[in-house]
């Protein structure tokens, strides 16, 4: 570390923002790599999980449905059509996407640092159920490819910067 301190103290102040978002940018693709090791677990347990809270969140609203499985996958069954909810639906990548960027940036302490990753295991799973439950019930008005493919999977993303800006702001 003494080594970029030494050498960032000689850029100019333009090159020194530009060395600023060198770091960030290296640090956030080292910080990617779990995500990527993180495909190949199990996720059955989470995927269950989810699959019956919004299942259940779907009977308080009124809306009868149940939790199936096929080939080993759980399904939500509403309105006799099944929605599979696989290892992606989970939210597992936003939550990993939101903690990198959360460590990758340069200059910050680790108790802010702490704060922004407990918090934002708890709001992606909460927007991923909201997320999961309005899937369910829009695609009975839109295709399920619009709202999954698009709606939501730029959605999310946009919601994992959202929460970023919103943790570097406090």
């Amino acid at each position: 570390m003494r080594i970029i301190g030494g050498l960032e103290r000689r850029l100019s102040e333009r090159n020194k923002k530009l060395f600023f978002i060198l770091r960030f940018l290296v640090r956030f693709l080292i910080l990617a790599v779990p995500l990527y090791l993180f495909e190949r677990l199990d996720l059955f347990a989470l995927q269950d999980l989810e699959a019956k809270q919004v299942s259940y969140i779907l009977n308080l609203l009124g809306q009868e449905s149940e939790v199936v499985y096929v080939n080993n996958i759980p399904s939500i069954v509403y309105q006799g059509r099944g929605i599979g909810i696989i290892g992606a639906c989970t939210g597992y990548r936003s939550f990993f996407a939101l903690v990198a960027l959360i460590l990758a940036v340069p200059k910050v302490s680790w108790k802010k640092r702490k704060l922004g990753v407990l918090l934002a295991l708890p709001s992606i799973y909460i927007f991923n159920l909201m997320r999961l439950v309005s899937t369910v019930l829009l695609s009975q008005l839109i295709e399920f490819q619009v709202i999954h493919d698009y709606l939501w999977i730029y959605g999310m993303t946009f919601l994992v910067l959202l929460l970023w800006l919103f943790w570097l702001k406090l």
